[in-house]
C-alpha cells in the first residue's frame, strides 16, 4: 500500500500548501500558478513567501474552469466569485463613443490665460 504525497495530506487538513506543490500536483507550472494566485487575491504573502490554503485552491481551480456559457443566467456562482453582473450595457450609440475616445486638441483642454495679442515688431533690415 502506497501513502499519499506529505503535499496532498497537508490539503486534506486544511494546511497551507505552496504553489510550487500545487503546480505540480495539478501539472502545471509554478510561475503561472503564482500569477493567477495574485491576480485572483486568492493567496497569502509574506516578504517573498507565499502560500495557498484550502479556500484559496477552490478559488484558483475554479477561475481555471471554462465558463459555461456566455449568458448572464449564471448557476454557478462565479458571476459572485469574479464581481461581474448581469446587467445589460447602457444603450449609446456610435456617434457617442466616438466623441467619448475622441481626443481634445491642447488648447481646448489647457486655453491659455491671457488671449491679448501683442503688436509684433519685424527686425528685419529695410534694403534702400
Amino acid at each position: 500500500m502506497t501513502t499519499p504525497a506529505p503535499e496532498t495530506i497537508e490539503r486534506e487538513q486544511g494546511k497551507p500548501i505552496t504553489p510550487e506543490a500545487f503546480a505540480k500536483d495539478m501539472g502545471w507550472g509554478a510561475k503561472r500558478v503564482r500569477q493567477l494566485a495574485k491576480k485572483l487575491g486568492a493567496c497569502c504573502i509574506l516578504g517573498n513567501r507565499m502560500v495557498l490554503l484550502p479556500r484559496h485552491l477552490e478559488i484558483i481551480t475554479k477561475a481555471t474552469e471554462p465558463c459555461p456559457s456566455s449568458s448572464s443566467n449564471d448557476t454557478s456562482g462565479t458571476a459572485a466569485l469574479f464581481g461581474t453582473t448581469g446587467e445589460m450595457l447602457p444603450a449609446t450609440t456610435y456617434a457617442e463613443r466616438l466623441a467619448q475616445r475622441t481626443r481634445k486638441t491642447r488648447r481646448e483642454l489647457h486655453p491659455r490665460s491671457s488671449t491679448n495679442a501683442s503688436t509684433v515688431i519685424s527686425m528685419d533690415r529695410k534694403t534702400r
